[in-house]
């Protein structure tokens, strides 16, 4: 029960401080969250989907995504963690719009980092998504 309980603190804290890091634009941070292997899974709806691996890979989806999204208007909604899971729901304007995106993220922490990000995103879409 302790080891679950220590994990799942450890995991509550370094998925808050990936998003902190996010939401400031602190990409060393960002990549001090993420292990040198990351994958992150984005829709395959979206022009950017697809399975992101390696830090250079995310720096590049990252670099996509505040074009899109005002990562710095982070509103987090809720987070739930158990063990090496963390289940996030927050919202942010997108950036042609103005209009809220409501997104929900599963990230999978081992070893003080995050190992594996998969985005599921709300009915919401991007005004800009045709464009891109």
């Amino acid at each position: 029960m302790t080891d679950t309980i220590s994990q799942t603190e450890q995991t509550r804290t370094v998925v808050a401080g990936l998003y902190a890091a996010g939401s400031a634009g602190d990409v060393e941070g960002l990549l001090e969250s993420l292990a040198e292997d990351v994958v992150v899974h984005e829709p395959a709806y979206l022009p950017w989907g697809g399975t992101y691996t390696g830090h250079e890979q995310f720096l590049g989806l990252f670099g996509t995504l505040v074009q899109k999204i005002d990562l710095t208007k982070i509103v987090i909604e809720g987070m739930v963690a158990e063990g090496e899971k963390c289940f996030v729901t927050f919202h942010a304007p997108e950036v042609a719009s103005g209009q809220d995106v409501y997104i929900a993220e599963q990230s999978t922490v081992r070893d003080g980092k995050v190992v594996e990000l998969t985005i599921f995103y709300g009915e919401q879409t991007f005004t800009s998504a045709q464009d891109s």
